[in-house]
């Protein structure tokens, strides 16, 4: 990654606020969904971050955030807070952090972590992988063969179409659509 100078000249006291993008150079790249993207950092505030058509990196940091991950195969880290996280096109890890937060993933083969708290997590179309955390979480896989991790919690896990597969971990879990329960 290259960091343009006068951004790394950025030294000393105070605050930049807002969001900072740095792109990442392109380097050998295999389809739309490989496309190299940029940094995008928030704040420890509530922000709107939207990514780019290629494969971004996106750190919420703090705060109550929307996060749109748009085309590419995105890393995003929304951080603690009660957060909005939508996934792109390609396939998406993205790891939610403790509050409240509601992660909808899009076409691809997503992967969905979420933290503390009562959150909502669904991978959408391919073969998502989603799994929850101590709270009482929604989480749906979408179509395709999908694997669901309760954990800890009373969670509602629902495969949807395809073949899935479900572990709903240590509380009261009911199961709709799961072709199998694993132990």
């Amino acid at each position: 990654m290259s960091i343009p100078k006068t951004l790394a000249a950025l030294v000393g006291s105070g605050a930049i606020a807002g969001c900072m993008a740095l792109t990442v150079p392109a380097a050998t790249a295999a389809g739309p969904c490989a496309v190299p993207g940029n940094l995008i950092v928030g704040t420890p505030g509530p922000d709107v971050l939207n990514g780019t058509a290629g494969a971004d990196t996106i750190l919420g940091l703090g705060g109550d955030d929307i996060i749109r991950g748009r085309g590419g195969a995105d890393r995003i880290v929304a951080g603690n807070g009660d957060d909005l996280v939508l996934g792109g096109a390609c396939d998406d890890h993205v790891k939610a952090g403790d509050g409240d937060d509601a992660v909808f993933g899009n076409d691809g083969d997503d992967t969905v972590e979420t933290g503390t708290g009562n959150d909502t997590a669904t991978g959408n179309a391919g073969d998502d992988k989603v799994s929850g955390g101590d709270g009482r979480d929604l989480l749906g896989g979408g179509s395709g063969a999908d694997r669901l991790w309760g954990n800890n919690g009373s969670d509602d896990l629902d495969g949807g179409p395809g073949f899935d597969r479900a572990n709903g971990g240590a509380g009261a879990d009911s199961f709709l659509a799961v072709e199998v329960i694993v132990p």
